[in-house]
């Protein structure tokens, strides 16, 4: 498929969905990374749910130096892997590291958004419903990989559940889990958590600046207080 969209030089925007989680590659047809990759000059947006093989496979085959806006949905599995787009995201020239971060929680996926940047945008999020399969998810999916790509400057973290859809969590997740989840973000100094947050974590006072209940509007603004810090996150 990537060497024909090579070949469609006015791309402008990439949208794959996959139904269901039962598509997956075949692992003894899957070939090493090219040598040399298809650029997609015009391509300014990329939209993909499926699982994370078949994700890596495409991202590891194409350069577009005019990407801005990623949404990234990934269906639940056991282990995550996903240097390719890390490096797909790090040889982006438009998007550069940001300062905040956002953590959704809803009741049927866990999300990481990033500020806009540029007009542009990153959502990368994780279908699933219990409460220990996001953590553990979306800690393995911003380990290692996304650590050095995306969050090395990240200051201000925000913890929240999904206004209009929260999670149906039970109050049976340890702390650790939480814990695991703040490791790839080693700059941060503020972070904010929601009432449903707050009330299932416990943080080291003296590490970070921490503030409760910030509020999120119907269009997905979310602000603490006048004087601090502003993100928008797209739900």
């Amino acid at each position: 498929m990537v060497p024909a969209l090579s070949a469609l030089t006015r791309l402008k925007g990439l949208y794959l969905e996959f139904k269901s989680p039962q598509s997956h590659p075949n692992s003894e047809s899957r070939r090493p990374p090219p040598s040399t990759r298809s650029v997609l000059p015009a391509l300014t947006e990329l939209q993909f749910t499926g699982v994370n093989e078949y994700l890596e496979d495409l991202v590891a085959r194409i350069d577009a130096p005019l990407l801005n806006i990623f949404d990234i949905r990934l269906f639940h599995q056991l282990l995550f892997d996903t240097p390719q787009l890390a490096q797909l995201i790090s040889r982006t020239p438009r998007f550069e590291k940001p300062k905040e971060a956002c953590v959704v929680f809803s009741d049927s996926s866990a999300d990481v958004t990033l500020p806009r940047i540029l007009n542009g945008r990153l959502e990368l999020g994780i279908r699933c419903r219990p409460s220990d399969w996001q953590l553990s998810s979306l800690a393995q999916v911003c380990g290692p990989s996304f650590h050095l790509a995306l969050f090395p400057l990240v200051e201000h973290l925000y913890y929240i559940f999904e206004r209009f859809r929260p999670p149906d969590w039970q109050n049976d997740i340890e702390n650790t889990q939480w814990l695991e989840l703040l490791q790839p973000f080693t700059a941060v100094k503020n972070l904010y958590l929601s009432k449903g947050v707050a009330q299932r974590i416990v943080i080291d006072a003296n590490r970070y600046r921490i503030r409760t209940s910030p509020t999120m509007c119907s269009s997905g603004s979310l602000t603490t207080q006048p004087s601090g810090p502003q993100l928008t996150c797209t739900l």
